[in-house]
């Protein structure tokens, strides 16, 4: 389980987002209008963990970028290269490890990086619109990943136009 406090947020008005208890195998979906705030309420949960201390934890902000002039085989090659093999025929990502990333899709690239996520094992992931340059088949795989990660007892927290898991847990802001 994770704590997380209570955050103040002063975009586009003042508030207070209650505190929560983050539980293992839960997904939890931060919902509110447009412009109301909520990647600013998931960037001072990062901040919280960042001076707290706490690992583990993954964030994917919603400008998705790779290392320039990088191939996949300098991102992958601390991993065991069947798991990477694994994750990406899950994620329908059909380059070979010597592709350079500057040529890759914008969905492609946030494919990339969930699988970089789910690769390092972390109790929580932060998502911030990890879907916005994917297609139908696209999603899908995505959510299929994603709830194989709760399965196995990680926690996700999103922002997201589209339901990303048959069930969820709303944050409202």
């Amino acid at each position: 389980m994770i704590q997380l406090p209570k955050i103040s947020i002063k975009y586009p008005y003042p508030r207070d987002i209650s505190s929560i208890l983050l539980n293992p195998k839960e997904v939890y979906k931060v919902m509110g209008k447009s412009g109301h705030g909520k990647t600013t309420y998931l960037h001072e949960l990062v901040k919280y963990f960042i001076k707290s201390n706490i690992s583990n934890i993954v964030f994917i902000k919603q400008s998705h970028e790779l290392p320039p002039f990088s191939q996949l085989k300098h991102i992958f090659n601390s991993y065991n290269t069947e798991k990477v093999k694994s994750i990406f025929k899950k994620l329908d990502l059909n380059k070979s490890f010597d592709s350079e990333c500057s040529e890759f899709s914008g969905g492609e690239i946030q494919r990339v990086l969930l699988a970089e996520a789910v690769l390092n094992n972390p109790d929580l992931m932060i998502l911030d619109e990890p879907v916005s340059a994917v297609d139908n088949n696209g999603i899908k795989n995505i959510s299929n990943v994603l709830t194989d990660y709760v399965d196995q007892g990680g926690i996700v927290i999103y922002i997201s136009h589209v339901k990303l898991t048959e069930t969820f847990i709303p944050i409202n802001i």
